[in-house]
């Protein structure tokens, strides 16, 4: 089957042995002890590894005063995807071994005659800096990807990677060293859905899990409530920056309970949870048209309770249901209202490694060549879209040139790259949100307060 995907695509020439320009293995790539990553010359300047600045590793803290009266279910979090896949083993992650996937790219690598990992890990690697360089650059949702090897607990994208543990310390680093920042951790444990697998987590390995999860954060983490209201100052104030989300009823339960008897832990995604925590959204596609297409519709259904009833019924006859459908809790909510149970709406400003994408970068010397090289193309679009004034006023923004609001995380590749504005978008969304609600608390004692347009600008 591959082979005729191949001739379609131009190469069949490969299966004659004749010779191919190829990408592979990418000369970006260093390996450092057991690890694969992308080298510091594939950096923009040459060898930045994060842009961290009190800009960025304290944009909440610098904002506290604004931001004070907003709750998680008001804020924007900008966050990053697959956070631990910044470097990798060669080692193949259970959920990939044996696929359909797997075995076309197998058979792709040995048409090229290359190891399987020189075409797979330029594909699995979705970010250039460490988790604490993506948390000191701003980033405030991270995406834990966990399995299981039998002994110990990994993150994953394709390929295995480091310690969980090793995930956690740089977290609790961060949280310590920056008193004023929240965090949002969403654990998901990967497991197979035939049980008689050889990569099933044993039940000890699950309440070990949970038990780690918790003690990363002594002292530190917002433990479930039924509405997920509390402000953010009245969060530091009470010492719960992080809240972390798991998919596995057992990790749940081992994670313990607080004096009150509240969970420390929250049930994750809607994929596991009926009344999860966090509902995921993402396009599947390696097409950036595609994608923004996606992201445009999401974030107008997220929006349609606070569009009037002709907007309501325009954006019925434009876009179907998603599916599934986007529950009421997980959408916009008028100022004060909150559906329970509480919901974070995530969307996703990411394109999707596919076999497609991998055999055109052999063909085609202008396609991305890497999920890096994929993921930055993506950034750089980001502003132009979220800035345009018609899609503005499709998304909320009204036409009046404030920001749409784009939900509660918002996640994207390589975001230790400067062209991953998403961190200073979600600090404009979200001063636009609190000057909205000091705008609503004035109206009834004074006149309203002016309002300059709100602008995201590629260099801020």
């Amino acid at each position: 089957m591959l082979l005729l995907v191949l001739f379609a695509l131009g190469l069949a020439n490969l299966s004659l042995g004749a010779p191919v320009p190829s990408p592979y293995p990418s000369p970006l790539l260093e390996r450092v002890g057991e690890f694969t990553r992308w080298a510091p010359r594939s950096f923009p300047d040459g060898g930045l590894r994060a842009r961290a600045s009190a800009n960025t590793s304290d944009w909440m803290g610098m904002h506290q005063a604004q931001l004070g009266h907003l709750s998680l279910r008001e804020l924007l979090l900008p966050g990053s995807h697959d956070s631990g896949a910044y470097e990798l083993t060669t080692a193949l992650a259970p959920a990939i071994s044996g696929s359909d996937d797997m075995n076309a790219l197998i058979e792709l690598a040995e048409q090229l005659g290359l190891p399987v990992n020189a075409i797979i890990t330029p594909w699995a690697l979705s970010q250039r800096g460490s988790v604490l360089e993506q948390l000191e650059a701003g980033i405030r949702y991270i995406d834990l990807r966990i399995c299981w090897n039998g002994t110990h607990f990994l993150t994953y994208h394709f390929e295995t990677g480091n310690t969980i543990a090793t995930l956690l310390d740089d977290m609790t680093q961060f949280v310590k060293e920056h008193p004023k920042e929240l965090l949002v951790v969403e654990a998901q444990l990967w497991q197979p859905d035939n049980r008689t697998s050889n990569h099933t987590v044993p039940a000890a390995a699950k309440r070990l899990l949970g038990q780690m999860l918790v003690s990363a954060f002594p002292g530190m983490l917002y433990p479930q409530q039924p509405r997920m209201d509390t402000p953010y100052s009245t969060l530091l104030a009470q010492g719960q920056r992080v809240l972390v989300t798991v998919d596995d009823a057992l990790v749940l339960e081992a994670g313990g309970v607080d004096s009150t008897g509240a969970p420390w832990l929250w049930p994750g995604s809607q994929a596991a949870w009926d009344t999860g925590v966090i509902w995921n959204t993402y396009a599947n596609n390696s097409t950036l048209g595609v994608m923004e297409a996606f992201n445009t519709r999401q974030v107008q259904i997220f929006n349609s309770p606070l569009l009037s009833s002709n907007g309501a019924r325009r954006l019925h006859r434009r876009f179907a249901d998603p599916d599934p459908p986007l529950p009421a809790r997980c959408k916009r909510l008028a100022s004060g209202a909150q559906a329970s149970p509480p919901c974070l709406f995530k969307l996703s400003w990411t394109l999707t490694t596919d076999l497609s994408a991998i055999y055109l970068s052999l063909i085609d010397p202008t396609a991305p060549r890497s999920l890096i090289d994929m993921a930055d193309r993506a950034n750089e679009a980001f502003f132009a879209w979220l800035n345009n004034s018609a899609a503005a006023a499709e998304l909320g923004g009204g036409g009046t040139g404030e920001l749409p609001s784009l939900g509660r995380i918002l996640i994207a590749d390589d975001v230790t790259n400067p062209n991953c504005t998403i961190v200073q978008a979600a600090i404009q969304i979200n001063l636009q949100a609190a000057e909205e609600g000091a705008r609503r608390r004035a109206k009834a004692t004074g006149p309203p307060l002016s309002r300059p347009p709100s602008r995201l600008i590629a260099d801020a």
